[in-house]
């Protein structure tokens, strides 16, 4: 089941707002890198009706992200935010993008290499690489403190491999994307924050569409996922039980996000210390995806992987062993020898053999 992200369209049309540090727009190489404190790209300038918040100048933000939809004032609250950390010298560079597309984030990055690093213009995707390598923490380097805006982050898929790094910065993104919202700040590694964002995306959910909509359910589905990679392993196991309940009466036993759920229940449930019962819940599950998808279609390889690392867990190495021997045979031959998966199950065959007092030694 897919999360998703939300765009936030910056506010142009007022002349950029001036400061007594610099403040380029132009793309040419300069001389020399350029010299903190630096800005690049526009800040957009204050509506008129925009009134300025308190917390513009009270919070600090690591990664963060502002979601609601068009005209919610996102990129006002950012642009607030940003002015009074710049103003205050609380960072050394600050960036401005407007994230609407993934050329326009390779565009800003490279703006920004080629003022500070002095990269070549011509290169811009070389050059955004050469930036957003440049914000890694260097030892023994001054650190720079940086801050990077992405207002108006239209698709997340558009950022694949272009986030900037934790370290001495900060991140802030504007987004329209409510889900998009909620997974980033999990992928950026915040699962507490994406959990409270889910949280909230599902009582707006829950109001506008019902507690039986789909998309009610795969709310509920991810809040209960980020639940356990913040730490509350049982936490998302009853949840994801309830959940299971509802697409059962909803969609029956046999629908894929059925089958879905089942699987994270029974993850989840070792994951909170009942290896047992995981155990059982991938046996059970593992006999849906037989009759359904039938012995060979890989998701029902995956199931027999799972149920088999369980069963070791809960005590019982010598049928786990017994398990991932006849895996192995299977994905050598569906496979072939030297796929990962097939590596993966020759690992762990080995491992619980093992544990099993096998002769054959487990692998590192």
């Amino acid at each position: 089941m897919p999360g998703w992200f939300p765009s936030i369209t910056a506010q142009h049309g007022s002349s950029a707002v001036g400061y007594a540090k610099q403040v380029h727009h132009h793309f040419a190489a300069p001389r020399a890198p350029a010299e903190w404190p630096y800005q690049v790209g526009v800040i957009p300038g204050r509506a008129n009706s925009f009134q300025p918040l308190a917390v513009a100048r009270s919070t600090t933000m690591l990664s963060q992200a502002l979601a609601g939809s068009g005209g919610a004032g996102k990129t006002q609250i950012a642009a607030a935010y940003a002015r009074a950390q710049w103003e205050s010298g609380s960072v050394d560079v600050l960036v401005w993008i407007t994230a609407t597309s993934r050329q326009a984030v390779i565009a800003g990055y490279a703006q920004a290499a080629v003022e500070l690093l002095a990269a070549d213009p011509g290169a811009p995707e070389q050059a955004a690489r050469t930036f957003l390598a440049w914000l890694e923490p260097k030892h023994g380097q001054r650190p720079c403190r940086w801050m990077i805006v992405l207002d108006a982050l239209a698709d997340p898929a558009d950022m694949h491999d272009l986030w900037p790094p934790e370290g001495n910065g900060r991140t802030l993104v504007t987004t329209a994307r409510h889900e998009a919202f909620a997974r980033w700040r999990g992928q950026a590694g915040d699962a507490a924050g994406a959990a409270t964002a889910y949280a909230e995306l599902l009582a707006d959910r829950e109001r506008l569409l019902g507690p039986d909509h789909p998309e009610t359910l795969t709310t509920r589905h991810e809040l209960a996922y980020w639940q356990g990679q913040a730490g509350d392993a049982s936490g998302a196991a009853t949840a994801l039980t309830d959940v299971l309940a509802d697409f059962i009466r909803l969609l029956g036993p046999d629908h894929p996000d059925t089958l879905t759920t089942q699987h994270n229940l029974a993850y989840w449930r070792g994951q909170a210390g009942d290896a047992a019962g995981a155990a059982t819940a991938y046996a059970e599950l593992l006999a849906d995806r037989e009759r359904l998808l039938g012995p060979h279609h890989l998701d029902t390889l995956t199931t027999r992987h799972n149920l088999a690392y369980w069963r070791g867990q809960a005590g019982d190495a010598a049928g786990a062993a017994t398990a991932y021997a006849e895996l192995l045979a299977d994905r050598e031959r569906l496979l072939g020898p030297h796929h990962l998966d097939t590596l993966t199950t020759r690992h762990n065959l080995a491992y619980w053999r093992g544990q099993a007092g096998g002769e054959e030694p487990a692998v590192g």
